[in-house]
């Protein structure tokens, strides 16, 4: 997994609960190389999972709600850091679009050796489906990328997300509604 992910997540926690807490959590999991991520290498997924469960038990969180949580953070770092991904973007269901068929293939261009989610984009009219296809169980933070993305566009989204059953690597599907469409 990419070292973004890595020293993002390490921002974040330090950001919503202090350096001492990131210490605590590289303590608690061993972290490889002492937990000095770059953003450019690659790392254990399993380690992520590591420092977010230690996160999650030590501050008496939900996981799954970290998860999400971090994924609104992240879109902020992708937003600032990649501002041309976003200009002429109008809303979330074009973000999630332009993800697979653009941005991820830029990411591949840079880092051959990517492996990121897949989505595929479905719908109009003020409904999407949004399928989330990785052998990484990270749809929570997807829907955290969402979620900020709505704020982002000023939308007044609804986000489902229920949790598939894992064919072929498909982890997650998301009903995005748009609530002033059908209001």
């Amino acid at each position: 997994m990419r070292g973004l992910i890595f020293t993002e997540f390490m921002d974040y926690v330090e950001a919503r609960f202090g350096l001492g807490r990131v210490e605590a959590v590289l303590d608690a999991i061993a972290a490889s190389d002492g937990g000095a991520y770059t953003a450019v290498d690659n790392y254990p997924a399993q380690e992520l999972y590591a420092m977010l469960a230690a996160v999650a038990r030590q501050e008496h969180e939900d996981a799954e709600a970290l998860l999400v949580d971090y994924g609104r953070h992240l879109f902020g770092v992708f937003l600032t850091g990649h501002p041309e991904y976003f200009g002429a973007l109008q809303s979330t269901a074009a973000l999630m679009e332009r993800v697979e068929d653009h941005i991820h293939i830029e990411v591949k261009k840079l880092h051959p050796d990517a492996k990121p989610p897949r989505f595929r984009t479905q719908g109009g009219n003020g409904e999407w489906t949004v399928r989330y296809y990785s052998h990484r169980p990270l749809h929570a933070l997807a829907h955290g990328l969402m979620e900020a993305s709505a704020v982002h566009f000023g939308e007044r989204l609804r986000i489902v997300r229920e949790v598939a059953d894992g064919a072929q690597d498909l982890q997650a599907v998301f009903r995005l509604l748009d609530l002033s469409a059908h209001a």
